[in-house]
């Protein structure tokens, strides 16, 4: 798995990662915690700086509920500025790039439930390994390693967004870029890469991603939809069951859509889902 191009600023893109952090944490409110020491485990699959964790740390010590954390990232990078900023560094918090050490933690602590988080993280995947060999590396990771609960938060689309798009909406969007040359030449290297946004699915994909203009060598060719919902739920079928489920829109990106270039969207761009392993 390759960590792909360098950030140019690692920092404003932590920042732009941290905004919405409450929405992020939706499945605090789904699982059902009692006071008792180390009851669970959270490993938090592609942690960064470490900004979630230390959200989840704050909200559940406040109500006197202890858990282990694992941070893994495959970027030593992210994992040394999560070790650096992470106010509450004790012995129940471990980041690592290391996803054996992962499963040894795993193993010590297999008295506790354990919660992988798989924040803005699938997407990630797809677009940065290096072939298929390492997409099944993941999979197998996420749906083998014994967890009791997975909790995803991504962008993630149905089929029916391959159709052409809104006549009035793309004309906006083309004259929004048209008045920026900045934005304008970076809405043209997209096009090349993905292709025209007649297509909505394309049309969409651009707008989740102009905002990301520091990075955008970086950005431009993630692939933010590479799997259908459908497909992505088929995946857990034999293992997990799926307890909870929300499609949306980010509100924050919805507000900019408006102020930016006055589109309102219909199609969700996001999900939100929990699965609880199937009893054997």
């Amino acid at each position: 798995m390759e960590v792909g191009i360098d950030f140019k600023n690692i920092i404003s893109y932590n920042e732009n990662m941290a905004k919405g952090l409450s929405d992020k944490l939706f499945f605090l409110n789904n699982l059902k915690f009692h006071r008792s020491i180390h009851e669970y485990l959270f490993v938090d699959f592609g942690c960064a700086d470490g900004t979630l964790i230390n959200a989840m740390y704050e909200f559940l010590d406040a109500q006197g509920i202890k858990a282990y954390y694992i941070g893994y990232d495959i970027s030593e990078t992210m994992i040394d500025l999560a070790k650096t900023k992470f106010t509450h560094y004790t012995d129940n918090v471990l980041f690592t790039s290391n996803w054996d050490e992962v499963e040894a933690e795993m193993k010590v602590r297999d008295d506790m439930q354990s919660v992988l988080i798989l924040s803005s993280v699938i997407h990630e995947v797809y677009s940065y390994a290096e072939n298929n060999a390492d997409i099944d590396i993941f999979w197998d990771r996420v749906l083998h390693s014994g967890f009791k609960y997975i909790c995803i938060r991504d962008m993630m689309c149905s089929k029916d967004i391959n159709r052409e798009t809104n006549e009035e909406l793309r004309n906006k969007l083309i004259d929004y870029v048209a008045r920026n040359p900045i934005l304008n030449k970076l809405f043209n290297s997209f096009r090349d890469i993905w292709g025209p946004t007649t297509n909505n699915k394309n049309f969409i994909h651009f707008l989740l991603k102009y905002r990301w203009q520091i990075n955008w060598e970086r950005e431009v060719h993630e692939n933010y939809f590479p799997l259908y919902i459908d497909e992505f739920l088929r995946g857990f079928t034999d293992t997990y069951n799926l307890t909870f489920f929300e499609r949306f829109r980010v509100p924050f990106l919805d507000k900019c859509f408006k102020e930016d270039l006055n589109i309102e969207l219909e199609d969700y761009t996001h999900i939100k889902a929990i699965f609880e392993a199937k009893k054997n």
